[in-house]
């Protein structure tokens, strides 16, 4: 490869890089000046909920918006002012048949996703991070939590919609795509961008099953040629864990949390994860007839 793009990629990378670790010292040096970082004021148990829930709502969409949506728009900004759109594969909808398709290769994808957790749960956890990240799961649920519809529409906008756009711009538009002509190997760029999303979330216990869900965001991505789908897929995702923990009784929920504990997982049968790679591979040779089709 020429020197002047090899010297443009790193260049590329390390801007990106540069703009989502400023984003998030903002959000951070924000959370602590505000004193919102408290003990006190976050709750310190699993049935204690946040003294301001309504504030903390909006600091996760505006840590979200400074770590995500604005490093990945100004990041356009710089390299690519006219052409920002086409740059992020966003500047064409797709067709309401493809959009369909990829949400049920979404669902395909469950049973391995799944088998991916359990894999995770081989790997040894200390107890302390275990304690941590279990804390912080629970903080978020008493943070989330949901009252009347109001609520439902407001976790959404925070957990699924501002997520999937954020994210997405980020480890698919910029990244994959980056090392994909960097490389020239979209499956290697999918499989270190999924990695990258997966270890951005600072979750070890459930590390393996977000690094599957972005190969999958990512392998969409790639069929289509259009980060709309891999956006849908994202939000589609989020928004059933929301709208699940809205519908289903709270007993019942805590019940089903622990039963998806790795020590509680139920081993995926091996016939659900054939089913799910034969499902996987239909649906990709659809898609991607369906993608040629529209561009004919």
């Amino acid at each position: 490869m020429p020197s002047f793009l090899v010297h443009r990629f790193s260049k590329q990378i390390g801007t990106i890089i540069l703009l989502i670790f400023i984003g998030i010292m903002a959000s951070g040096l924000f959370m602590f000046i505000s004193g919102f970082a408290n003990p006190e004021i976050l709750g310190t148990s699993r049935n204690e909920a946040p003294s301001n829930a309504q504030f903390m709502k909006l600091y996760l969409a505006f840590s979200h918006c400074l770590g995500f949506l604005l490093p990945a728009y100004f990041f356009g900004l710089i390299f690519y002012p006219n052409t920002i759109k086409s740059f992020y594969k966003i500047e064409k909808y797709p067709l309401s048949i493809i959009a369909a398709l990829s949400c049920i290769f979404l669902f395909a994808s469950y049973p391995i996703i799944g088998f991916s957790a359990e894999i995770n749960s081989y790997f040894p956890i200390g107890a302390e991070l275990k304690s941590m990240e279990s804390h912080s799961l629970d903080l978020l649920q008493n943070i989330l939590g949901m009252n009347h519809l109001g609520d439902l529409l407001i976790n959404l906008i925070i957990i699924a919609i501002i997520p999937a756009i954020g994210e997405e711009l980020i480890f698919r538009g910029v990244i994959q795509q980056l090392l994909s002509k960097r490389f020239n190997k979209p499956i290697l760029a999918i499989w270190i961008a999924s990695i990258l999303f997966s270890a951005l979330h600072l979750q070890a216990g459930s590390f393996f099953p977000k690094m599957a869900l972005g190969i999958c965001f990512g392998y969409l991505f790639y069929l289509t040629g259009n980060l709309w789908i891999s956006i849908l897929a994202h939000f589609t995702n989020n928004a059933l864990q929301v709208i699940s923990i809205y519908v289903v009784p709270k007993d019942m929920l805590e019940s089903m949390i622990e039963n998806n504990n790795p020590e509680n997982l139920q081993l995926i049968p091996w016939w659900a994860i054939i089913i799910s790679i034969i499902l996987l591979y239909f649906l990709s040779e659809l898609i991607k007839k369906m993608v040629n089709e529209e561009h004919v």
